[in-house]
């Protein structure tokens, strides 16, 4: 199946059921059929709007909520990053991931707290960059990417760090 421009993902709260909001329409189910659920996925189609894009909500009394926009490319989330994000979330429920997987370039924008991988040389500039897998020796690879401004944001941090740490204990 291949994925929309733009999926985000759930988020298990603590002794609730996993609540999806819809990015687009704001609507909110706890429960979503299996007509708008692709098998062994986090994506749901918006049985309100049709679109496929949802965020879970799986937040703590103890934090404000902190939303994050993650970008990357479509198959390498699918095939490393899922199960990673997902173990992020567990960890810190009162963030909330917006995943944006596309195969076009991206632009982080600064309204958005944004972290971004990208596969190229790594000569981005306007960009904050860390190698991702630095193991790899080849020119191009995996680049952690995020607006100058933004890099010490705790949060950002983080998730920054903890994907890191994942990058160094596996390969893709």
């Amino acid at each position: 199946m291949a994925l929309a421009p733009t999926e985000l993902l759930p988020v298990k709260k603590s002794n609730r059921p996993l609540l999806y909001r819809c990015d687009h329409c704001g609507a909110k189910f706890e429960k979503v059929g299996s007509a708008h659920r692709p098998i062994n996925s986090h994506l749901f189609r918006c049985p309100t709007c049709g679109k496929t894009t949802f965020l879970a909500s799986g937040l703590t009394q103890k934090k404000d909520p902190v939303k994050l926009t993650l970008y990357c490319l479509p198959a390498f989330y699918k095939h490393w990053l899922e199960s990673r994000v997902q173990d992020y979330l567990t960890k810190n429920p009162w963030v909330e991931i917006n995943l944006v997987c596309t195969e076009e370039e991206f632009e982080l924008l600064p309204q958005d707290l944004s972290l971004g991988v990208r596969y190229g040389l790594g000569d981005w500039p306007e960009v904050q960059l860390e190698k991702l897998f630095p193991h790899q020796t080849q020119t191009l690879g995996l680049y952690l990417v995020c607006r100058p401004d933004q890099k010490n944001h705790p949060e950002l941090l983080t998730l920054w760090d903890f994907l890191i740490q994942q990058a160094a204990v596996s390969s893709y």
